[in-house]
C-alpha cells in the first residue's frame, strides 16, 4: 500500500550561496548549498540539513506563497527546481556515500545520484541534462 495515492511525490530543490564553511571556498559561487522542500498533504515541508543537524519546518501551504516567501528570505537563492518523483519499487541498498547536503537531498527524495553529483551545482547540472526514469525535473523562475 503506498503513502501516495498516485504514487507521485512532489519536491522543491532550493540551491543557495550560505554555507560558511572551509571547503565552501572549493565550490562554485551561488551553488554552495542546496535543501529539500517536500509537499505533504496539502502543505509544504522544508528538510535543510544543517552543521548541527537537520531543520524541519513548515513554511507554508500555497506554492505561490512559498516561492514568494523564498524570494523574501535573507537567503540568496541562486536557483530553484521543482521535481516529480514517480514512487520507486523494490529496496536496494545504497553504498556507503558522503553525508552532505546533496547526499540527503537524495535520500528524501528517494532518487540515487552517483559520485560525480557530490556537489550541489553538479546536481543541478546533471537533474537538468540527464533525465533519470521517474523523474520530471523543471526550473522554477524566482
Amino acid at each position: 500500500m503506498s503513502l501516495f495515492e498516485d504514487g507521485i511525490r512532489e519536491f522543491i530543490l532550493i540551491f543557495t550561496d550560505c554555507a560558511p564553511y572551509r571547503l565552501s571556498k572549493c565550490l562554485k559561487k551561488g551553488y554552495t548549498h542546496v535543501y529539500t522542500l517536500e509537499k505533504l498533504e496539502g502543505m509544504w515541508l522544508v528538510f535543510n540539513p544543517t552543521r548541527y543537524g537537520l531543520d524541519l519546518y513548515a513554511p507554508c501551504s500555497d506554492k505561490t506563497d512559498l516561492v514568494k516567501r523564498l524570494k523574501d528570505n535573507d537567503t540568496p537563492i541562486t536557483k530553484a527546481l521543482h521535481v516529480l518523483v514517480t514512487e520507486c519499487k523494490g529496496g536496494l541498498i545504497d553504498p556507503p556515500q558522503l553525508l552532505n547536503c546533496v547526499t540527503l537531498a537524495g535520500y528524501f527524495m528517494g532518487v540515487r545520484f552517483g559520485l560525480h553529483e557530490l556537489t550541489p551545482y553538479r546536481l543541478y547540472k546533471s537533474l537538468l541534462r540527464r533525465p533519470r526514469d521517474g523523474v520530471s525535473v523543471k526550473e522554477i523562475e524566482l
